[in-house]
């Protein structure tokens, strides 16, 4: 097991020029409305998102469930570390309906709280990736999620503040 050393931050940047870990890419939206932008770049990065659900002991039901985001297309994805910490057995759901039980755990970063994951998929979607560290404090951002395994979840807002973990 490796040890990460980047930060995560689910957050996807609506603006080209404003960085979070994943950039929606605004060259096909129709900027209109601010509302409109932002169902339109949430519904292009919602695929990337995936629901990840474990269980601590041997056939139980999954008791925590969290969100994943695909960094990669051949099936890499980053989630909390806490989440898949001691758990027995991990399951990783994606908007497509595909459903993968057997995941490797690839390295974690435990202050940070991140974890990365690899499923057996190949031509994930994913977002181009930002230096988390150009964010700033105004930013607008969307963030995407599985809050207790609802399908999807968005939120709008901006970035408050910034620092390094």
């Amino acid at each position: 097991m490796k040890t990460l050393g980047s930060s995560l931050v689910l957050l996807c940047a609506l603006n080209p020029c404003a960085p979070g870990l994943a950039q929606v890419p605004t060259n096909n939206l129709t900027p209109t409305q601010p509302e409109v932008v932002t169902t339109q770049a949430a519904e292009k990065a919602m695929p990337t998102v995936a629901i990840v659900l474990a269980g601590e002991n041997t056939g139980s039901r999954p008791n925590r469930a969290g969100t994943a985001l695909a960094i990669r297309q051949d099936g890499v994805l980053l989630t909390a570390y806490h989440l898949v910490r001691n758990a027995y057995a991990l399951q990783v759901r994606l908007k497509s309906g595909e459903v993968f039980d057997q995941i490797q755990l690839l390295g974690v970063d435990a202050r940070r709280d991140v974890a990365a994951i690899r499923i057996s998929a190949s031509g994930l979607p994913v977002l181009p990736v930002a230096p988390a560290a150009l964010a700033k404090a105004g930013d607008p951002v969307i963030a995407i999620g599985h809050p207790e395994a609802l399908p999807s979840s968005a939120s709008s807002g901006v970035v408050a503040a910034y620092r390094m973990a």
